[in-house]
Formats: structure tokens, C-alpha cells, sequence
């Protein structure tokens, strides 16, 4: 048995077949804009690191009163302040924001050894960065 379609407009040309195809694409994938190569992006805004500054003792997260200094090149991203205590967010922290490039991280905090880290390659595609995992155990040291 076959079916058969049969459509009473005519097919659309045009500006409308463009405004048509643009609706279409917006409604199955979600996306909001074009880049130059014609590939739709999604209006996502991307963080190319997601540090997670835990305790390597206990793994417990490192909340306020912590310096995180985020480089790359002349690029500097600093941060004073981890999350109150208890709450779900404590100790993470997003940087980066829709840029590529080779990261360094630095973390102070008094009561613990200082923790550095160099190379975090955060890459990118047409249309956003690739997010990079970092987790930094800090080791608690005696004597403040």
C-alpha cells in the first residue's frame, strides 16, 4: 500500500523558503546564530575550565578565603572567594569563559600548601570551547 502526499501551496522561493528553512533548523536543534562557515551555534556560553578545589586529605571542597590566579600569556583571571560552606557550589569554580588557550592555575590558601599547576589545553570548535576537568588537591600543612 503507498501514500501519497498531495499539497495544495505552492512550494516556497525566496525570501520565504529561507525563512522557512531558518525555522525549521531553530526548532529541531535549538541553535540562535550562524557562523561564517554556515555551521549554527547554539547561544551556550561556554567556560573552558571547571576547577574543583577539595581538600586531598579529607576531599572536602575549599570554600572562601582561597586565591585562585588563572593565566594564560598576559590573560589573568583571579578569584578570592570559593562558595559559602555547605552549599552545593562550595569549592568549584568556572573560568575561561568562550576562550582557547594554555592555562596555568594557582591556588593559595592559609593552612594549605601552595598548588600550581601549568598546561590545561582548552580547545575550541566553530563555535565553542571545550571544557576542561581540573581538580586541585590541595594538602593541608601544619602550622597555618
Amino acid at each position: 500500500m503507498a501514500f501519497t502526499i498531495v499539497t495544495r501551496r505552492p512550494p516556497l522561493t525566496g525570501r520565504r523558503a529561507v525563512l522557512s528553512a531558518c525555522i525549521i533548523l531553530l526548532a529541531t536543534t535549538a541553535c540562535s546564530s550562524s557562523t561564517p562557515t554556515g555551521v549554527m551555534c547554539t547561544a551556550l556560553y561556554a567556560y573552558g575550565i571547571s576547577l574543583k578545589v577539595q581538600n586531598a586529605a579529607t576531599g572536602a571542597p575549599i570554600t572562601d578565603s582561597a586565591t585562585v590566579v588563572i593565566t594564560d600569556g598576559s590573560y589573568v583571571e583571579s578569584y578570592d572567594y570559593l562558595g559559602a560552606p555547605g552549599q552545593p557550589t562550595s569549592g568549584l569554580l568556572s573560568a575561561a569563559g568562550e576562550r582557547a588557550g594554555t592555562y596555568s592555575i594557582s591556588i593559595r590558601k592559609n593552612g594549605f600548601a601552595p598548588y600550581d599547576t601549568a598546561g590545561i589545553e582548552v580547545t575550541r570548535d566553530v563555535c565553542h570551547v571545550h571544557t576542561v576537568q581540573v581538580t586541585a588537591n590541595l594538602d593541608p600543612r601544619s602550622g597555618g
